[in-house]
């Protein structure tokens, strides 16, 4: 059998180049797409759910973060129920360029099924939804529960 991954991760890759071509004019690259859908989805998660529904180290969110804080697409605010905490939530920003996202993403989702009928479309989401599942569930199987919670609202 053809590893599945060859053909995922070169969909992931064209798809997070074509986001960067279609927002830079917004200064935004195609990973920083989808910290704003979450952000936009789930007002005032914390930085640390927002690298478990992404499933990217916490390294990695913090350094997009500080390119959308700065740019003025998302602020911090400090948890008034518990201080240790930092919530992240959308500004106007973004949420004026998030129905320009969406709009982009059923786009990209058309082009990519253009070819396939109304049946193939159905079949092929039914079958990504498997293997997205069959991925979260061997995470969680390796002791890394925190995991789950990304599946439970919102995907990019």
């Amino acid at each position: 059998m053809e590893r599945i991954m060859k053909y995922l991760n070169r969909v992931y890759r064209a798809s997070v180049l074509d986001r960067s071509a279609a927002f830079a004019e917004h200064g935004l690259s195609g990973y920083q797409i989808s910290y704003i859908l979450q952000v936009c989805y789930q007002p005032g998660l914390t930085q640390d759910e927002l690298a478990a529904r992404l499933f990217v180290n916490k390294s990695t969110v913090t350094r997009q973060l500080a390119q959308l804080i700065h740019n003025g697409y998302v602020s911090r605010k400090t948890d008034p129920d518990d201080r240790r905490y930092r919530r992240l939530f959308p500004t106007a920003k973004a949420e004026a360029i998030f129905p320009e996202i969406i709009a982009y993403l059923e786009g990209w989702n058309e082009s990519l099924t253009a070819e396939l009928s109304p049946e193939d479309q159905d079949k092929l989401i039914f079958l990504m939804r498997h293997l997205a599942r069959a991925a979260t569930d061997r995470l969680v199987s390796q002791d890394l529960p925190e995991l789950l919670e990304s599946e439970k609202e919102g995907d990019n």
